[in-house]
């Protein structure tokens, strides 16, 4: 998800809310899982930036990689192998990655509510193949997880950001909380808060903040 912000003063590639000049930017959100899908707009994203103007492309991978689908692992893999070919790669992380990773640490708490939310098909890419994952415990898989995902994914994962600002544009994984100004938003609600609230109007330090879109513009005086 995005915002549209009030402008800083950065050169701009035109009128209103925009990138600076000279960039583009293109912005992917939950993934959860299906590396299929996500291969497919990888392409897209390469033929639609071909077919324009030459310009320093940047990739915002919203969040979310993981869950619920079948392929969360080759998600995480392709991630990480994008920064070869995309070198302005960012990675937000999401409640999903936060959770994968706090089921990591061997507690059996973690991975049972991990699982709870769609992590059980994120182990079972994981697991060896011609295993089932079913047939162990919770404590069985606390014990073992940790040693079958790869530490390049731990790593990608644990050095997410939790915001990202490019010209006039912010973006977070879930959401802000009205009336909070952005460098007092906790990690907590840019990761989690989207469920609070669908559609929402609110006035935020001038700008107004609207819908699910989250888009932030300036208001009239």
């Amino acid at each position: 998800m995005f915002w549209k912000r009030k402008a800083k003063q950065v050169e701009s590639a035109g009128r209103g809310f925009s990138v600076p000049a000279g960039q583009r930017v293109y912005a992917i959100g939950d993934i959860h899982g299906r590396d299929d899908l996500f291969a497919q707009m990888i392409d897209l994203i390469r033929a639609d930036h071909a077919a324009r103007a030459p310009a320093e492309l940047t990739l915002v991978l919203l969040g979310d990689l993981v869950d619920r689908g079948p392929q969360s692992s080759q998600v995480v893999e392709r991630a990480i192998q994008l920064r070869a070919k995309f070198p302005g790669l960012r990675f937000l992380i999401g409640n999903h990655e936060e959770c994968f990773l706090a089921a990591l640490t061997g507690n059996v708490r973690r991975l049972r509510y991990f699982m709870r939310i769609g992590g059980d098909a994120t182990v079972q890419s994981y697991w060896p193949e011609g295993e089932n994952f079913a047939d162990s415990s919770f404590e069985e898989v606390a014990e073992r997880l940790p040693g079958l995902v790869p530490q390049s994914h731990i790593d990608f994962m644990s050095n997410g950001e939790d915001m990202v600002e490019i010209g006039d544009y912010l973006f977070v994984h879930a959401g802000i909380r009205p009336g909070v100004p952005l460098e007092k938003q906790t990690i907590a609600d840019l990761r989690w808060i989207a469920k609070i609230f669908s559609i929402i109007s609110v006035t935020m330090e001038r700008w107004s903040f609207t819908g699910t879109a989250y888009r932030l513009a300036p208001t009239n005086s």
